[in-house]
């Protein structure tokens, strides 16, 4: 018996919501609730998830299939293979919505795979939604954390020394909108110098795809050194940076005081 599909994204892409065989949270909620919503009795409508969902957003549309009036209608298993979200200590990051990414997990030799998963209250997203794709700065974004993702999970594990990121150079290339669907990240490492555990250099190139297509690629180049090393060098160049600003504004001041003399 053939099951209907309805694509489900957070509220703030109500305008993608807005196509055949997508509905929003909200929607879902109300479609889930209802008394006077017909609903078909001869198969499941099978739910899949789009973006836009925190961990407690998936918790909850589960919990609400599970427990409300209309829940057996519809099956809910696609909602419950979702990847985990990695963590912030992968990423470095201090809030979970601002995670993009799932947990990397290595393909083979220096190719790792992951999910992008956006959370609609990430700090990317926090202003506006424009239109009906996913921002170009989310995908960076999520490239950027994956490159921090798999370094630190199959680079770093167990190092007593502790590293810090410095990206060298990024290049990007938006090939087509990627829309509020399942989006997967290719990361493939290109070149890399480990043979130096206090200074490890690595050139990558990570993929977006949907639906079987590159959405946007980008190459990164950086550099893990020692944390110490990396704040000896940040306040010594800090320094110079205000003293060659304070020297700059003087020279200003003494001459807008010659010229008004």
């Amino acid at each position: 018996m053939q099951h209907k599909v309805l694509l489900v994204v957070s509220d703030k892409f109500s305008e993608f919501a807005m196509r055949k065989d997508v509905i929003t949270q909200s929607e879902l909620f109300h479609l889930l609730r209802s008394e006077d919503v017909l609903l078909p009795h001869h198969a499941k409508t099978r739910l899949v998830p789009g973006q836009g969902f925190s961990d407690d957003n998936v918790d909850e549309i589960i919990n609400a299939i599970e427990t409300s009036l209309n829940g057996k209608y519809f099956d809910a298993s696609l909602w419950l293979s979702l990847p985990r979200r990695a963590s912030k200590a992968l990423t470095h990051k201090h809030n979970s919505e601002n995670i993009l990414i799932s947990d990397p997990i290595k393909i083979c030799e220096d190719n790792y795979e992951m999910q992008v998963l956006v959370d609609e209250n990430c700090e990317l997203m926090g202003d506006h939604q424009t239109g009906q794709h996913l921002q170009g700065m989310l995908l960076l974004e999520a490239a950027r954390q994956a490159s921090v993702a798999v370094m630190e999970k199959y680079f770093l594990n167990g190092n007593e020394n502790k590293l810090y990121f410095v990206f060298n150079e990024m290049n990007v290339n938006y090939n087509r909108f990627a829309f509020p669907l399942a989006c997967d990240l290719s990361f493939a490492i290109k070149e890399k110098d480990v043979s130096k555990p206090k200074r490890q250099d690595f050139s990558v190139e990570v993929s977006a795809m949907q639906c079987g297509v590159s959405s946007a690629s980008f190459t990164f180049g950086f550099t893990m050194m020692e944390d110490t090393r990396v704040s000896n060098m940040e306040n010594r160049l800090a320094k110079q940076a205000l003293n060659d600003f304070m020297e700059k504004l003087n020279s200003e001041v003494i001459y807008a005081e010659a010229a008004n003399a």
